[in-house]
């Protein structure tokens, strides 16, 4: 008779404890169908009103875990599946889903014991490992997003921000906890320190595997960081917590928002990761107590945490060459093989495009120029091929003469087009043709008659040239010999700049002319 006021059934099929106990014991092995099935259950209970906020996180916490394995294989399977789109983006698409309705969750929560809902005086206790939960879940989710350069929506640096606000205000900020069984314990302030690292690593520059290693690093150094309400000589950043926008470099620049905004440094974690870099450097590997989760060569650790310490340094590097606005059309040819093939060497060093050829030409437009290089736009709708460290084979509108570049950085924007920055490795290329001198064996890189790109328009000072091979085709013991216009000429290799799977490029010195 007075079952009027109590609170209502909600009519969901996880409300019941037994049921959603059974949901989580039935859920299938395989790892995508796991998690979609996860997925499907996260984002219902989020849809879904009139759960208790303690019923709520422990739903939430039960999915979590029950997703865990499955989190783990996949994100271990996505890095090698980067040659096969369509899978690729079926795991960045769970992946970076599973993240986002994980922090949404936590969030939710949080928002529920804020607006005193039932059950929020029972989660009292647990609120410092939900906002850690809720941390780490955002952070993760700006990994899957740099992981695709992007976009960045001013909405989870919102979220991020009154997050931690929340902590701060609840006076926990620096409580270390434990956010899972299998973890270590973490502070509000120090997960938030690991998002932001990462944020001002300038992840657009870096490979996809990098930016796992990078964030692998960030993690690595977890309490070193300087995160302060007030700016000292260790930061090199500001983020304002009441703000949509990601952290800003200070550089000498007066930051407005007053008691909202953090002041972020790398603190000791930048002499830590120096210090580091000299050991491998020395040693040829890291001391057996460092821990980055996975095997890398120290090639690629090294390569990543010079990347780390110039963009944590408390001075940036200056910007070899002004940049000012363009407007200019360019035309693009991919890869090595395209640009080789897509180049005929005519009189007087003028290149143009052979009638006949196949590669297939790309026009973006350059927004910004500099003596460097581009800054270009790349519309959504083609140019699937291009990632940072792509070779591409650029002509200005108006011009004759071709030059080489690389891709250096991305971004994409809300629409998906693609925003990069073009560095120049040669402004008017030459294709060429090599030849091996000497004594020639099966174990010769160069075969006669390889094709080459010639970067450099003429010897310098020292004879030396700049020339691009293909893949793999650099030796440092072999001379070569470049034919080009009907001439010959030997070339001694001196220092291999650049080796990737676009191509070698390396500096040579001329010895003579042969023909």
């Amino acid at each position: 008779m007075l079952n009027w006021f109590t609170t209502a059934r909600v009519d969901h099929p996880l409300a019941d404890a037994k049921q959603s106990r059974r949901v989580i014991e039935d859920l299938p092995k395989e790892a995508n169908k796991a998690l979609a099935e996860v997925l499907f259950w996260l984002d219902s209970v989020h849809a879904t009103e009139g759960f208790r906020v303690d019923r709520r996180l422990q739903l939430y916490d039960e999915l979590e875990q029950a997703a865990k394995p499955h989190v783990r294989k996949l994100g271990q399977d996505y890095l090698q599946l980067r040659q096969q789109k369509f899978q690729e983006h079926r795991v960045w698409s769970a992946l970076s889903e599973h993240w986002r309705l994980i922090a949404t969750g936590y969030v939710q929560c949080i928002e529920g014991f804020q607006a005193d809902a039932p059950g929020a005086g029972t989660i009292r206790a647990r609120l410092p490992q939900v906002v850690g939960r809720a941390l780490l879940a955002l952070g993760m989710q700006l990994k899957w997003l740099l992981l695709r350069y992007g976009p960045i929506d001013g909405a989870l640096w919102a979220d991020i921000g009154r997050v931690y606000a929340f902590a701060e205000v609840k006076g926990f900020a620096d409580s270390n906890v434990r956010l899972y069984d299998d973890a270590v314990a973490s502070s509000p302030r120090k997960a938030l320190a690991r998002i932001l690292m990462l944020a001002v690593a300038s992840a657009e520059s870096l490979l996809p595997d990098q930016i796992e290693l990078a964030e692998r690093t960030v993690a690595l150094f977890g309490g070193r960081y300087v995160l302060d309400h007030a700016a000292s000589a260790a930061s090199t950043h500001a983020f304002d917590l009441a703000m949509r926008k990601p952290p800003a470099r200070l550089a000498g620049k007066s930051i407005e928002g007053g008691v909202s905004v953090r002041y972020l440094g790398a603190g000791t974690a930048y002499d830590e990761l120096n210090r580091l870099l000299g050991i491998l450097l020395a040693e040829g590997a890291l001391p057996s107590e460092v821990n980055l989760g996975a095997a890398y060569e120290p090639a690629a650790i090294e390569a990543v945490w010079r990347h780390l310490l110039q963009y944590w340094a408390i001075q940036p590097t200056e910007r070899g060459s002004a940049r000012h606005a363009a407007n200019v059309r360019l035309t693009v040819v991919p890869g090595f093989q395209g640009l080789t093939r897509a180049l005929s060497a005519l009189p007087g060093d003028s290149l143009d495009f052979s009638a006949d050829t196949d590669a297939a030409l790309e026009s973006w437009v350059a927004e910004d120029a500099s003596d460097a290089g581009y800054g270009a736009r790349v519309p959504a709708s083609r140019s699937d091929w291009v990632r940072v460290g792509a070779l591409v084979g650029v002509k200005v509108e108006g011009e004759k003469h071709w030059g080489a570049g690389v891709v250096r950085r991305m971004l994409r924007d809300g629409e998906q087009n693609r925003h990069v920055g073009i560095r120049l490795l040669g402004r008017v290329v030459v294709a060429v043709r090599l030849a091996p001198t000497g004594t020639t064996s099966a174990f010769n890189a160069v075969r006669d008659n390889d094709p080459g790109i010639l970067l450099t328009p003429r010897p310098d000072a020292d004879r030396g040239v700049s020339l691009m091979l293909a893949p793999g085709c650099y030796s440092r013991g072999q001379a070569v010999e470049m034919r080009v216009h009907g001439q010959a000429f030997l070339l001694e290799p001196v220092k291999l700049l650049e080796s990737n799977d676009e191509f070698d490029s390396a500096r040579f010195v001329l010895v003579r002319r042969i023909a």
